[in-house]
């Protein structure tokens, strides 16, 4: 292991709304630092907490934008992509908040 000499805001996480759906969110704090390193963990905390009340990316990224709006004195800010990956049918419901796009890898045509 080696310690880290700067912390950042960058930030990743996922886990299952139930057996059948994984959340997964990927973004990024303005800034360096601890304040940037703080912002990230509230933004961690409250995705995860708004996530589980099942609603969708969109709504989710709204009401979490809300709250991190709330006396944000230093204007920081996220950017932010999540969505729901259905493990059954495969079907992923997104929404971006300013975070650069994903890139879709798809398996290569089988050959005949």
């Amino acid at each position: 292991m080696q310690a880290a000499k700067e912390v950042c805001g960058d930030l990743y996480d996922f886990f299952l709304l139930d057996e059948d759906r994984l959340f997964f969110s990927i973004g990024d704090v303005s800034g360096k630092g601890v304040p940037a390193a703080l912002f990230m963990a509230v933004t961690k905390t409250l995705m995860k907490g708004v996530a589980e009340q099942h609603l969708t990316p969109s709504q989710v990224l709204a009401k979490v934008n809300h709250e991190l709006y709330v006396d944000n004195e230093q204007m920081m800010f996220v950017t932010l992509f999540c969505g729901v990956l259905n493990l059954r049918s495969g079907q992923l419901q997104y929404t971006n908040a300013g975070h650069l796009p994903p890139l879709l890898l798809r398996a290569p045509p089988q050959a005949e």
